[in-house]
């Protein structure tokens, strides 16, 4: 079910409006309904795997609790095991010959065993919502948190229909509070989740899937694309894959918000980071939340780190040995990154560029330091600063040479490419005038919210406190803008849908 489609906003336009008719202690229950509804629609099987994933990590937690700790690690890893097995299978191991060469005739028509698994099998979020359930077993098994009694409960954080979509990725101890406690009628929850995907069409509809036209044109199969065309390419990407991802986020934590649950923040204007350890703490905030609480700490702290770590204080500082553990750590936290989004080599390749830079800027902080003070550098001058931001920019945008590739040597040709100017060629790039005047309204619209929220100002904040009629004229021209602007004819789904 598309999230900016008509048919998702009257499905969630009635599911809000009898989450409220109905008693309050059941209103977490008719949550489960929707979520369901949601899934269904999305897979018909699917369903199917997301139940059953549910149910061995509440039978795993409440196992893990009442055992000692030789069996409690046993019950985890087995556990753990199971949902990664039915994620790995449907996820990666469909992509294996035995199921792209063999065919199967579906209601008329021959389709590949992948293509079955991918249209009626694959439930919706799965990558997410395994990622949820994980941490849930861990926390359970760490003791931080006592294991959920109530099996429903479990179901509902695992399938929560609005965070399926692209996430955040979520706790239990963050989202079972929001979840359960109790919802009242708030008109100003609802107001305000509504302006909140009014804002998230805005940059999806309007930004996203206008610019992605010339991506597409771009990078395309036929087209190889040199020089500035290339370069222009990238930098249209970010935006593109910046507006539709944070702006599929502003959806659903608005769709949330009309139910009174909260959803934690998953961007904060990641542009305007100074380093690239900065972008990946402000870009997708979830996924890189998990991944230092459940892999990089772990790692940090695992045997075989403590004796690494032992002997290199053989031949270096502690304080070396210690910045060369946590790179080990941030290079195997960024590859795990970059297969979690699929196995082709390039997102490999694309976790190791970030991993290594990010590594070896660790463990060569002492001498940037070093180097900066010879140079007479104040690091909080304003001038340092904008070099620091153009620096980090062009890291990222080189590195979206990876999302733009199939392969790890496609993504290799087209990093060449990048620096052959005298094989430019525009013509791929013929912007209409239209596209030209909605995508420079959209992105100065978008950098002035994004400089306000950059201050700690939310907009939806500051136009409330305005008069009425000021509120429903500005708002009407931003539903007017999504209405008459924000439909194009090549326009797809959301780049991280049903992920």
């Amino acid at each position: 079910m598309d999230i900016t489609s008509l048919g998702f906003l009257l499905f969630l336009g009635g599911g809000v409006t009898l989450f409220y008719s109905i008693p309050q202690k059941y209103r977490w229950k008719w949550l489960i309904v929707l979520s369901f509804a949601f899934v269904y629609a999305a897979s018909m099987i699917g369903l199917f795997f997301v139940v059953l994933t549910s149910v061995i990590v509440y039978l795993a937690a409440k196992k893990i609790e009442k055992v000692d700790d030789d069996r409690k690690k046993k019950i985890l890893l087995l556990s753990m095991g199971g949902c990664l097995f039915i994620l790995i299978f449907l996820k990666y191991l469909s992509g294996l010959p035995i199921f792209t060469d063999r065919n199967l005739l579906i209601f008329g028509n021959e389709m590949s065993l992948q293509s079955v698994i991918k249209k009626y099998l694959i439930p919706i979020g799965m990558s997410y919502y395994t990622l949820q359930v994980i941490s849930y077993l861990l926390d359970v098994y760490w003791g931080r948190m006592e294991a959920e009694q109530d099996y429903w409960k479990v179901l509902l954080f695992t399938c929560y229909f609005p965070q399926l979509v692209q996430g955040p990725i979520s706790k239990y101890s963050e989202l079972a509070p929001e979840l359960f406690k109790e919802h009242k009628l708030d008109w100003k929850n609802i107001k305000y989740g509504v302006q909140l995907m009014f804002w998230g069409f805005f940059k999806k509809m309007l930004i996203a899937d206008r610019i992605g036209i010339y991506v597409n044109a771009i990078f395309h199969d036929s087209v190889t694309p040199y020089g500035l065309t290339a370069w222009i390419g990238l930098v249209f990407y970010g935006i593109q894959l910046y507006c539709d991802f944070s702006g599929g986020i502003d959806v659903i934590r608005g769709a949330s918000e009309c139910f009174g649950i909260g959803l934690k923040e998953n961007f904060r204007q990641p542009y305007f980071s100074l380093s690239l350890g900065e972008f990946w703490r402000r870009w997708h905030i979830s996924l890189g939340t998990w991944m230092k609480d459940y892999i990089f700490y772990p790692v940090s702290m695992a045997g075989w780190m403590g004796t690494l770590k032992k002997k290199l204080k053989k031949v270096a500082s502690r304080k070396t040995a210690t910045r060369v553990a946590m790179a080990i750590a941030d290079l195997i936290v960024f590859a795990l990154v970059g297969v979690w989004h699929g196995l082709g080599t390039n997102y490999l390749a694309w976790g190791l560029y970030n991993g290594i830079i990010l590594a070896i800027s660790a463990i060569l902080v002492d001498e940037y330091a070093v180097w900066k003070n010879k140079m007479h550098i104040d690091s909080q001058a304003r001038y340092w600063k904008v070099i620091s931001l153009i620096r980090t920019l062009l890291i990222v945008t080189i590195g979206w040479i990876f999302d733009c590739t199939y392969t790890a040597g496609a993504a290799g040709k087209l990093f060449i490419h990048l620096f052959e100017f005298g094989k430019t060629d525009l013509s791929v790039i013929s912007l209409t005038t239209t596209d030209i005047a909605v995508l420079f309204v959209g992105c100065f619209v978008l950098l002035l919210v994004d400089v306000l929220h950059e201050k700690n100002l939310e907009v939806r904040q500051i136009i409330g406190t305005k008069n009425y009629w000021v509120q429903v004229v500005f708002w009407t021209i931003v539903v007017q803008m999504i209405a008459c602007f924000g439909r194009v004819a090549s326009a797809g789904g959301f780049m991280y849908a049903n992920f």
